[in-house]
């Protein structure tokens, strides 16, 4: 995805697999999953070869993986911590974090992935990072379109405004959770 090559990303999911990206909802198959992931990483739908678009930046390091295989072999689980460094050449420089939690099988031999979440739990501008969000304000970049902070975020980011002392923020959190089930 790094370096724009989405469809062979995609290949690594099986035929039937599903990703939920935030409150985008879900998207299934392999198809749909190249369109999401083409979208988010910048990049085309119209075909042509596999590349990002010049100046586009689309680092995202996966960390922190805690994997469990089941005892049979043929499916695992894993959560992984996405850091990224997002943006456009003289447009934007974005830093990101992300939850991402996934279901594998095992496909004739091969690991595949059968599901995948993505919960986003901040964008901010490279200038200023993080530190000069304010409370409330959208953590999300406009480029994406994407809802304010308060719209959807991670298990843990509902724990880190409990421990904030914020019960306003965590009722808010609660309530808008029923909104990312939709299958597209």
């Amino acid at each position: 995805v790094d370096k724009g090559f989405f469809g062979e990303a995609a290949d690594l999911f099986a035929a039937d697999a599903t990703f939920q990206w935030g409150n985008d909802g879900v998207y299934q198959g392999q198809a749909r999953i190249r369109e999401l992931l083409t979208r988010h990483g910048g990049g085309s739908t119209k075909e042509q070869a596999p590349g990002l678009p010049f100046g586009r930046l689309n680092l995202r390091m996966q960390l922190q993986p805690v994997v469990t295989v089941a005892a049979d072999g043929r499916t695992a689980q894993a959560r992984w911590r996405e850091w990224g460094l997002l943006g456009q050449y003289k447009k934007e420089a974005i830093w990101g974090d992300a939850i991402i939690e996934d279901r594998y099988v095992n496909d004739g031999g091969v690991w595949r992935i059968a599901a995948r979440q993505y919960f986003l739990n901040f964008e901010a501008p490279y200038q200023g990072g993080w530190v000069a969000l304010k409370p409330g304000a959208p953590t999300v970049s406009k480029r994406r379109g994407r809802s304010p902070w308060a719209a959807y975020v991670s298990n843990s980011a509902r724990r880190a405004a409990a421990i904030a002392g914020s019960d306003e923020a965590v009722a808010e959190l609660s309530a808008s959770d029923s909104n990312s089930s939709t299958v597209r």
